[in-house]
């Protein structure tokens, strides 16, 4: 979507390729895209190898969503345990307490 915004900035509004990666990094809501739109028009101005800043840029985002999905995992292990003990072993520990206590409830009453 923002690449056809980039596209119609320079076909119609006549902005060089700079202007236009300037202005949709402006324009961005996400800071992460405009850091890379940034990064982007810093390679073209400096003159170095885009394909080398886009392939860095790319492994650099993969580490970035490896890390996010370990952390969700972590995240999502600790809940499955919170369910197991709320869903198995607490309706379990209270059918032994009340197995218990009903053994216990009868011979209470019988000595009065």
């Amino acid at each position: 979507k923002e690449s056809k915004r980039i596209t119609r900035d320079i076909e119609i509004f006549g902005y060089d390729i700079l202007k236009a990666i300037r202005t949709a990094s402006e324009r961005s809501p996400s800071e992460r895209f405009a850091k890379f739109l940034d990064g982007m028009s810093a390679t073209i101005t400096s003159g170095g190898d885009l394909t080398y800043f886009l392939a860095a840029e790319g492994k650099a985002l993969m580490k970035l969503k490896e890390q996010e999905t370990k952390e969700f995992i972590e995240q999502l292990g600790v809940l499955a345990e919170i369910f197991m003990i709320l869903g198995v072993v607490a309706p379990l520990f209270f059918v032994v307490i009340l197995a218990i206590l009903s053994v216990i409830s009868p011979e209470a009453t019988a000595d009065k």
